[in-house]
């Protein structure tokens, strides 16, 4: 699957992949059937003929340049925000203990390519590590799952960053390790460390790894991977109609582990169906798709930012991870007035969907942050899925309904059409 992300630059692929021999004629699909089709010929362009497609990787050039095409071909004003960044290239790494154990492993995205030797110092909780600031470097610091469990907020992550994860950074430089080792259930869709930033290589391994590596023994560690810089793009249409305008938004960025379909095909899939159909009755809407939401320097979103003048955006609606098989649709809002908290408790009451505890891990906290409504559309139980599925070869359309995508295109067009009226 990563082949697909390291391909070269193909604009004739994306134009064979939309599936019309001229895009400039593209009617509005509106019947179920085309529908139906039309998501499922745009999970199948991003998840098996893209796959992998982190910002500024030539699989993410190519997911937006497929936006693109699509978006003009439905005649809509399409805009860009260019933004450069770094994406990382994985292979196997190597860690070998003293009694010959090897194991092929990958690192830390953005960790730094070399060999390292240095003694195994283990540390369970913050209050130890913070009282070994007088330890020599180069040993190869392995946290516990109380300290190395969960994922870290990079150094460059722009909206915010608890002051724990900081802390924790700074006693970790402070010792300058040769690497660090962090033991956690989640280490194969949420790596503890993801930031290039970091004075540091790092892994994040599982229990049973962490439980082999013993105190003073001196472990040998081969990193590789490549880190690259690259040119990532925003794509984000707009219909003509005039006002203060509902933002609509998916992030169309998958980590280089995954062939995303879940996370994120199926959200931008039925994002796209939504612009391709768009029309005046919708009123004034912009369709964004976000580079970068699963990135650590958030670089779509800045430029996003950095070129919209928020006084001018209404609402947002933002779909991340939905579509998910067997799950009800699941809806949240945050920093709505009563109107539009009245009108998603109703849509939550749907069969097929369900109101959900308000969350952030997304692109719609941008917008709240800001006091600016937001409307979060995701799966039910969808965190259940960041240990097995997200960020992972698993993530496959296996893992989608297009049933559920139809629904969702439906429901939200009907949604579209109130929220102007309940913030008036």
């Amino acid at each position: 699957m990563s082949g697909n992300a390291q391909g070269s630059h193909r604009p004739d692929v994306v134009r064979r992949a939309a599936g019309d021999e001229n895009l400039e004629r593209m009617e509005p699909v509106m019947d179920g059937a085309q529908l139906r089709e039309r998501l499922r010929q745009h999970l199948g362009v991003l998840v098996e003929q893209i796959g992998p497609r982190p910002p500024g990787s030539p699989g993410n050039r190519r997911a937006t340049d497929y936006l693109r095409t699509r978006l003009s071909a439905a005649g809509l004003d399409v805009a860009e925000a260019e933004f450069v960044t770094q994406w990382w290239e994985p292979e196997p790494c190597l860690l070998e203990t003293p009694g010959g154990s090897r194991r092929e492993l990958i690192a830390n995205p953005f960790s730094q390519a070399g060999e390292v030797r240095g003694p195994v110092v283990k540390v369970e909780t913050r209050e130890a590590l913070l009282g070994r600031s007088g330890q020599p470097p180069g040993a190869v610091i392995v946290l516990g799952p109380a300290i190395g469990g969960d994922p870290v907020v990079p150094k460059s992550f722009p909206f915010f960053m608890p002051d724990e994860h900081r802390e924790l950074i700074a006693a970790l430089e402070v010792l300058r390790p040769a690497a660090v080792i962090a033991v956690s259930e989640r280490h194969a869709s949420l790596p503890t460390f993801e930031d290039p930033e970091l004075c540091f290589p790092s892994l994040t391994v599982a229990p049973e790894v962490g439980a082999q590596l013993r105190p003073g023994e001196e472990v040998h560690i081969v990193f590789r991977g490549r880190n690259h810089r690259g040119h990532g793009v925003n794509i984000s249409a707009r219909t003509a109609a005039p006002g203060r305008r509902l933002v609509a938004s998916a992030h169309v960025d998958a980590k280089i582990t995954t062939p995303g379909a879940f996370d994120n095909a199926g959200s931008v899939a039925a994002l796209l169906v939504l612009a391709e159909t768009a029309s005046s009755d919708l009123g004034p809407v912009e369709f964004v798709f976000f580079n970068g939401e699963d990135h650590y320097d958030a670089g779509g979103e800045l430029a996003w930012l950095e070129a919209t003048d928020l006084a001018e955006v209404a609402v947002n609606v933002n779909l991340d991870g939905v579509g998910v098989r067997g799950r009800r649709t699941g809806v949240t809002c945050l920093a709505c007035p009563p109107p539009i908290q009245d009108r998603i408790a109703r849509l939550g009451d749907e069969d097929s969907w369900t109101l959900m505890p308000p969350w952030f891990e997304s692109d719609h906290a941008i917008f709240a942050m800001r006091d600016i409504p937001a409307v979060a559309v995701t799966s039910e139980h969808v965190h259940d899925l960041l240990t097995s599925v997200a960020h992972t070869p698993a993530d496959t359309l296996d893992v989608v309904d297009v049933d559920i995508l139809l629904d969702i295109v439906h429901r939200l067009r009907g949604l579209f059409s109130h929220l102007d009226d309940d913030l008036r």
